[in-house]
């Protein structure tokens, strides 16, 4: 049979216990909202109909030929 443990808090540590989880919550919570905004962000930048995806499109394609370097091309 177990005993029940109880772990004294005193005043002053009971409202920092909520606080922290709060603080925890709105950190977690803005890192979300920043990752997000950041993909949707880059999303537009690099569409295939903007400049810069039409770039990293054609870089790409260019880069990639199909053939590996050990055949020759003929």
């Amino acid at each position: 049979m177990s005993l029940p443990i109880s772990i004294s808090k005193t005043a002053e540590q009971l409202p920092v216990d909520p606080l922290l989880m709060v603080m925890r919550t709105a950190i977690g919570l803005g890192l979300g909202i920043l990752m997000w905004l950041v993909r949707t962000a880059l999303g537009q930048i690099n569409r295939p109909e903007s400049e810069w995806g039409s770039r990293a499109r054609l870089r790409s394609i260019r880069g990639d030929s199909g053939y590996s370097s050990n055949t020759d091309i003929y």
